[in-house]
């Protein structure tokens, strides 16, 4: 159970990632693709709150974190 919610959520975060990177990078440039990439969920957050778009995303990035973080925590 635990190795199925890990694989779905790094399937899950690597998705929402990459379409947060792509979304910062066609909306305001090469910069915020950057930050996004090394500073997911802060500068994601950062971008929605600002650029008003890519909740989305954010938001599926945001609950991938919270699995992973959920099964090593064992509280799952």
């Amino acid at each position: 159970m635990k190795q199925t919610i890990l694989v779905v959520a790094g399937v899950l975060l690597l998705a929402s990632q990459i379409w947060l990177v792509i979304l910062g990078f066609k909306r305001s440039g090469l910069l915020w693709a950057v930050l996004i990439a090394f500073f997911s969920l802060i500068a994601g957050l950062v971008f929605c709150l600002t650029k008003k778009e890519g909740w989305l995303p954010w938001g599926l990035n945001l609950i991938a974190w919270l699995a992973v973080i959920a099964v090593y925590r064992n509280w799952i």
